[in-house]
This record gives C-alpha cells, sequence and structure tokens, in this order.
C-alpha cells in the first residue's frame, strides 16, 4: 500500500479457493467507491491459481495477497499453514491499517479475520450460501456483522442480516435477453467436469440443431469437452473461462448450472430462465439448499448430476416452450437483490466510522 493512499478508508477482504468466494468482494467495493471513491482494498486470498485468475484485472491502487495456504485434509499440514498465513496477514494489516475486514468465506478467510480480529478490527462475514458455511461458522463469534446471502429472514440475536449476495451493476440490465437462441452451460469459475460430462452425455439425447450453445468447462476439462462437441455440433462455443459472464447470461435464453450462491444470484439478476444441477457432494448439502430457493418459486428446474436422461427430457421441454421460460424469468426477477452490495456497503462504512470513533476518544482520554 503506498503512502499516497494510508488515509483513504481501506478494506481488506479475506478469502478465496473459488471465485465465488472473490467475486462478491468486486460488487461490495463497486458500492463503497460509488459513495466514497477513495476506498483501497487488499484481498488476502489463497494461492489457488483460480484466485490470481479472477483477481487479475484489480485497480492498480488494490492490492493481492496470496496467502501460503491450501486446502488440505491433513489436519496438522493445514494448521501449520493457517499459523504461517496468520502471521503474514498481521504484517500485512499493521501495513495497511484497513478500517474494516470482511471475511468472505472459504478455507483462505481464516488467517486474515483471525488476524483482524486480534489487531482490533472490526469484523464483518458474508454468507451468501442458504447454508452457513464451516469457515463461517467458525469465525461468527469474532463477528460484529453477518450478511446472509440467500437466507429468508434476519436470526433473532440481531448479528445476522439478510442482505441478498451481492452483484455488480453490469448484472442488471436495461433490456430484455437477446432474440437469439442460445443455451450457456457453467460450471462456475473452476468448471464442473461432472456436469460437462452430463451436459454430453443429455445433449446426445435432445434436439438442439437451432441453438447456439455456448459452454464454459473450466481450464482442465476444455480439451475434452471441445473435441466432445466437435462431433455433436458446430454451433457451439467452447471456453475454459467466461471473461464476461454478465454478458453471457443476458445473451442466454436457457442457462443449465451448477447451484454455487453467487451463480445463483447472476442467474436471478439477469432474469434468466435456469437449469441447477447441484453438486451432490458440497459441503452440508448447500448447493441443494440455494437450488431450492430458486425451485421453490419456480425460476428454475433441478435435476440430479447422475440423470443424463431427466436433463435432455428438461432442455427438450424448455427450448420448445417460450413461455414457460418468460415466466421462470419472471420468477426468478423476484429474488433479484440490487441493493444488496448498496446495503452492505453502508455498513461497513458505519463499522469503520465507528472504529474510527474509538480511535479518537482513546488518544482524547490519553
Amino acid at each position: 500500500m503506498s503512502a499516497a493512499h494510508r488515509d483513504a478508508p481501506h478494506i481488506a477482504f479475506c478469502g478465496g479457493g473459488s471465485g465465488g468466494h472473490i467475486v462478491p468482494s468486486f460488487a461490495i467495493l463497486e458500492a463503497l467507491r460509488e459513495r466514497t471513491p477513495e476506498w483501497t482494498a487488499t484481498f488476502l486470498c489463497s494461492a489457488r491459481e483460480v484466485d490470481q485468475l479472477v483477481l487479475r484485472d484489480l485497480d492498480s491502487r488494490d492490492r493481492v495477497v496470496p496467502l501460503p495456504m491450501r486446502s488440505s485434509r491433513r489436519k496438522i499440514r493445514y494448521a501449520l499453514q493457517v499459523v504461517n498465513s496468520v502471521r503474514l496477514c498481521r504484517r500485512v494489516l499493521q501495513e495497511s491499517r484497513p478500517d474494516v475486514i470482511l471475511g468472505t468465506g472459504g478455507f483462505a478467510s481464516l488467517p486474515g479475520v483471525l488476524a483482524g480480529h486480534w489487531c482490533g478490527i472490526p469484523i464483518a462475514l458474508l454468507e451468501p450460501n442458504a447454508v452457513m458455511g464451516r469457515a463461517n461458522l467458525r469465525l461468527a463469534g469474532r463477528a460484529d456483522t453477518i450478511f446472509r446471502g440467500w437466507k429468508a429472514e434476519d436470526d433473532q440475536s440481531g448479528s445476522q442480516v439478510a442482505t441478498g449476495v451481492p452483484v455488480m451493476r453490469k448484472f442488471f440490465p436495461q433490456r430484455g435477453h437477446s432474440d437469439s437462441q442460445t443455451l450457456l452451460i457453467t460450471g462456475g469459475s473452476l468448471g464442473a467436469s461432472r456436469l460437462n460430462q452430463l451436459v454430453l452425455d443429455a445433449t446426445a439425447l435432445a434436439d438442439l440443431q437451432d441453438w447456439k450453445i455456448v459452454h464454459q468447462t473450466g481450464p482442465e476439462d476444455f480439451e475434452r469437452v471441445r473435441t466432445a462437441w466437435a462431433r455433436i455440433s458446430s454451433n457451439v462455443t467452447v471456453t475454459p473461462f467466461l471473461a464476461n459472464t454478465a454478458g453471457a447470461l443476458c445473451e442466454a435464453s436457457l442457462v443449465i448450472a451448477r447451484c454455487g450462491a453467487v451463480t445463483l444470484a447472476e442467474i436471478a439478476a439477469t432474469e434468466t430462465p435456469s437449469v441447477l444441477v447441484p453438486l451432490g457432494n458440497s459441503a452440508d448439502d448447500h448447493q441443494k439448499q440455494n437450488a431450492v430457493c430458486l425451485a421453490s418459486v419456480g425460476a428454475a428446474e433441478v435435476v440430479g448430476e447422475d440423470d443424463p436422461t431427466a436433463l435432455a427430457d428438461l432442455i427438450t421441454r424448455l427450448i420448445g416452450d417460450e413461455t414457460t421460460r418468460q415466466s421462470m424469468a419472471s420468477a426468478a426477477r423476484c429474488l433479484s437483490r440490487p441493493q444488496a452490495a448498496a446495503h452492505i456497503a453502508h455498513s461497513i462504512e458505519q463499522l469503520g466510522m465507528d472504529r474510527t470513533i474509538e480511535i479518537r476518544e482513546g488518544r482524547e482520554e490519553k
């Protein structure tokens, strides 16, 4: 952090390991800068390649600090990674002096939030999923406030606030979807190999000859899926990563997707009809619980990841029924939360102001 920015309001985002644990930070930072343009940010993230990919286009005044840790089932190794990462985070936080720390979930959120708590910095947590993740459960007792995404109502204690999942403004279009018939398939920032195979098996049973297909595979599955599609259809664009997710969703007449909380918030924001395929072994079955939020109001259909015949039937039915797709889009609109980022930004500013007042009062007492 350069000296020129030390007096500007500053936030540290702690989280990573997947796009879903980073992307909400962009919407919140966007909302903060709409209120006060001088806000700067430090991203304390994991060492995974996906984190660096998602964070590659940050503003030059912001800073990325990859932590020396990866998720591991070996408890001793993981504990050592956390300890080393906490030490690094404390040095970074003492240097950058953030007004607020926001933990965005995932294993990479633990060191920054713990270090910030020990440094006396106000802590906020963001839990986008319908079920609170394990990292946030461990950190909840250290948080001043917890923002919930796919949660129906506030808890009784008042420490949790139902804001909706923060999504950047570009996901809220001022126009309808394109007239072109486009099927978008996305497994999230890392891709989803089982979803990729499910779609390939299902589309072999469905008639999509009049539809354009865009398939985001993730980097590891890209070549295999591209080769498979070449044998099925020529009207397919295969890409490992969606550089413009908002544009892709706005162009889509139908999307087949995994059920990460951020993906579903983006689907709702763009009012895109969807077929959702929950990850079967997601922690605490949170993807299925996320999917229920859309399916229960008619915004989405849900299918198992091992049932290509059911997916083929759904695709065939929905591509031939524009009325149903429009009804699903209307239902998705009701779940959209365009003010989520602004709500969180306001609360973060208040936390930062409260800390500034406490520091000033402490100096006056001395």
